[in-house]
């Protein structure tokens, strides 16, 4: 689909200097909004330089994003900038303003409904917006994510390994970011997500896990503002401060569904493991417990394979098949 046959409208002007804050119009007609939703876009511009975008609230209910976006958009100085700030502080803005991880409108999941469609529903028109109309205006992309209600993350960044130019221009800046964990998605990763959209569209991205609990979490949200403006400063785009020298960094992968450990049946989840540990193939990982069947003894369940634990599920009562641990493993050089 071309960029002119999206249905989204913006009351910003993309090309326009200056600070714009403003909204895009969502054109779905419902008894609550019966001429349509919208959603906030901000465009910061001053000089030339390259454009960034910035992308919160992909999911409702994950927040670090959010946070850091609304500070940049208000309290970036212009006066130091050198290019071009898209953001986009709350993608899917129904399920941002319902705290829920997916749309009220349609359901959908946003990270799952690229590359969207002008014709569909909400996030079908919203995802076809980002993707044909704003990521091919832009020289690099972060999208910001955390694990919502459900999970808590290490803080994490995520990247796709292909094409190798575009991989390669991507690792500078997540060497900016400030991140130590850098997960490198491979066959696992999902075609329908924001990555796999930059990837089409050949703009440089990376998306980041920040802390979840469903939690406003001062640290990460530290880290995700830290990190905005470190890769920034490595695109030549703040005057401000001289760029961080590169950042430590760890590569691991997801190799196979064993990474996750799922609860074999529902309860209380009770988990024996932190976030950030070494744990070994085997080891006693938590248990389940249930309160309904009080006869019942608890479940163990135990890690399949060796791996570092990057998240871990944050809820007390789980379902039968729920994930609670995900492990990620070193990459191994060629």
């Amino acid at each position: 689909m071309s960029a002119a046959a999206s249905r989204i409208t913006a009351s910003v002007d993309l090309d326009a200097p200056g600070r714009q804050l403003g909204y895009y119009r969502i054109p779905h007609s419902d008894d609550a909004m019966p001429y349509g939703h919208r959603g906030p876009i901000a465009v910061l511009a001053a000089g030339e330089g390259p454009t960034l975008l910035l992308t919160g609230g992909v999911h409702g209910d994950e927040y670090a994003g959010p946070v850091a976006l609304m500070r940049l958009v208000h309290g970036l100085d212009l006066a130091a900038l050198r290019g071009r700030v898209i953001v986009l502080p709350a993608v899917n803005a129904p399920a941002v303003r319902a705290a829920a991880r997916c749309s009220p409108l349609d359901g959908g999941n946003m990270n799952r409904a690229f590359p969207g469609d002008p014709d569909g529903g909400p996030t079908a028109m919203i995802a076809h917006w980002i993707e044909s109309r704003i990521l091919p205006l832009c020289d690099a992309a972060i999208d910001f994510h955390s694990g919502g209600k459900a999970s808590d993350y290490e803080p994490i960044v995520m990247l796709n390994r292909e094409p190798p130019a575009v991989f390669e221009r991507a690792m500078t800046l997540v060497r900016a970011f400030g991140v130590e964990l850098v997960w490198l998605m491979g066959a696992m990763n999902d075609n329908r997500s924001v990555n796999a959209a930059a990837q089409r569209t050949g703009v440089p991205m990376f998306a980041c896990e920040l802390g979840g609990r469903g939690e406003s979490n001062p640290a990460m949200n530290d880290i995700a503002w830290r990190g905005a403006l470190g890769v920034m400063r490595a695109m030549g785009m703040l005057d401000d401060e001289p760029p961080l020298a590169a950042q430590h960094i760890r590569l691991v992968e997801v190799t196979h569904p064993r990474c996750n450990v799922v609860a074999p049946h529902g309860g209380l989840f009770d988990p024996l493991v932190e976030l950030g540990c070494e744990v070994r193939a085997g080891q006693l990982a938590g248990w389940i417990r249930d309160p309904f069947e009080i006869e019942r003894p608890p479940t163990a369940v135990h890690f399949e394979i060796d791996g570092h634990l990057a998240i871990r599920c944050s809820r007390g009562l789980v379902q039968g098949g729920e994930k609670l641990f995900g492990l990620v493993t070193d990459v191994l050089a060629d």
